[in-house]
């Protein structure tokens, strides 16, 4: 019977055991020319793994989940909350400052997103800038001589979204406010609340394990496809691997995250996901490094090994890949990549001099 060792579990099984792999996560886009790993990788146990417990986790709670479902091209057709634990989303703006809104899916929308916000009270923060201090119903505060002046120096002391009207008005009694002054409800639109016409966001991003290991099983699998079974299955992959398939590490890993894509990738777009090795140094040791840019807009990079020599004209180019999800096309290249790694890189100056 034929076997075959998987490249995560490193368990040697049946073939039959084995399934295929899509390279990159299918949640994260489709492509025309799709790279899938054969039978013979990855292991029926590992695939039902990072399915189970890690893409279908976060594909509706993360950064990367919100730009997928804004970068489908058919529109999900049910109505799905995006950000739970790893995304927050609230206001930048006048009145909305500090705001907190729901983000979901809306097959209605251009652009997938339906945001709406929060139940809320407001209360008067600062008059002459529009800015209020909102609170959820049980939360709201005593009125206070502080309060009490703010509230008398406005037309408009008070803002609720998503309660009834009748029940706030109590509760704002309850509690010793005055309210003979107008009060705004969320039943108003944009104009009626504000001069402005968007809404800045400030959106606030989570970023945990399960979010890392999800960017590294999708650079362990390209690594696979590209320098094939043999080369993934090296040990100097095992502390990566077992991190991407347990959540365990041996020793701690090299790595940094960054809000962006990743520089000197040649053929990179706004809308495009680029996965790939390149070269960095490590205080004064030259290191050879994985990444993952999701969307250009927020990137893993993992130190896979050092290498001996300290000339960088003598390394050899490495392949990398750009997925782009406008056209829903993979491109492959080879190409010398060096880049920056944060911190204090004393001896980084001499790259410059072979590049």
């Amino acid at each position: 019977m034929k076997r075959s060792k998987c490249i995560y579990c490193l368990t040697v099984k049946p073939i039959s055991d084995f399934n295929r792999e899509h390279v990159i996560s299918r949640f994260m886009g489709t492509y025309e020319n799709a790279y899938v790993l054969g039978k013979g990788q990855v292991c029926k146990d590992c695939n039902s793994y990072f399915c189970d417990n890690i893409e279908n986790v976060v594909s509706f709670d993360s950064l990367e989940g919100l730009l997928r479902t804004e970068h489908l091209h058919k529109s999900m057709k049910s109505k799905r909350a995006i950000g739970k634990t790893r995304l927050k989303i609230s206001g930048g703006n006048d009145i909305f400052n500090d705001l907190s809104f729901y983000i979901s899916s809306n097959p209605m929308s251009p652009n997938h997103i339906q945001m709406e916000i929060v139940p809320t009270v407001g209360i008067i923060l600062d008059p002459s800038k529009n800015l209020y201090e909102y609170f959820p119903l049980e939360s709201l505060p005593a009125c206070d001589d502080a309060i009490r002046k703010r509230i008398a120096s406005s037309k408009t002391p008070f803002v609720c979204f998503g309660y009834d009207d009748a029940v706030v008005s109590a509760k704002l009694q309850n509690l010793g406010y005055e309210l003979s002054n107008a009060k705004y409800t969320g039943n108003l639109d944009l104009s009626d609340l504000t001069a402005e016409q968007s809404i800045d966001t400030k959106i606030n991003v989570k970023v945990d394990s399960l979010l890392t290991r999800l960017a590294l099983k999708n650079l362990l699998n390209f690594i696979c496809y590209a320098y094939g079974q043999q080369y993934i299955l090296g040990s100097e992959f095992d502390n990566l691997r077992t991190f991407a398939r347990y959540g365990t590490i041996n020793t701690p890993l090299k790595m940094f995250i960054s809000d962006g894509g990743i520089k000197y990738i040649p053929g990179e777009c706004n809308n495009c996901h680029s996965i790939g090795l390149a070269w960095s140094v490590i205080g004064t040791q030259i290191y050879l490094c994985g990444f993952v840019s999701w969307f250009n807009q927020i990137s893993y990079v993992f130190a896979i090994k050092p290498v001996k020599t300290g000339l960088v004209n003598y390394l050899p180019p490495e392949k990398f890949i750009i997925c782009d999800n406008d056209n829903r096309i993979i491109t492959e290249d080879e190409k010398i990549i060096v880049f920056d790694w944060p911190g204090d890189n004393k001896k980084m100056g001499f790259l410059d001099n072979y590049l």
